[in-house]
């Protein structure tokens, strides 16, 4: 069974975006890169992190609205699982530099939804 454990935003100004939810929502701020992330606690075990407006987001640049998040046990086992029954995988399985593996796939109606591992 998935986690849900997470949102990626892509906001058309992401300055913006960071003050209002480090400066008026209140929300802590648990990782950044300054000008290209920003990931805010926003409610136990979860988090909404803000990216700058995909275009400007490489290899993210064809991804559009919002991301959800996912944890499971297995991602390359998932991702195969899941290309069986006929979902097209639009990037991954990759090793993030954080140590994350995932992929992330569309759903018909063209929402991203990403899955990920956390590599020990």
């Amino acid at each position: 069974m998935a986690k849900l454990n997470a949102l990626e935003h892509h906001a058309s100004d992401f300055d913006k975006e960071v003050a209002f939810f480090r400066d008026v929502l209140g929300c802590p701020m648990t990782r950044e890169l300054p000008g290209k992330m920003a990931r805010f606690e926003v409610a136990d075990e979860f988090s909404i992190v803000v990216f700058p407006h995909a275009d400007d987001h490489p290899p993210y640049a064809s991804f559009r609205g919002e991301t959800v998040c996912l944890s499971v046990p297995n991602v390359d086992e998932l991702a195969e699982q899941l290309k069986q029954r006929g979902a097209t995988i639009r990037l991954g399985p990759t090793t993030q530099p954080s140590g994350l593996r995932n992929f992330f796939l569309e759903t018909p109606s063209g929402l991203t939804m990403e899955y990920g591992t956390r590599m020990s």
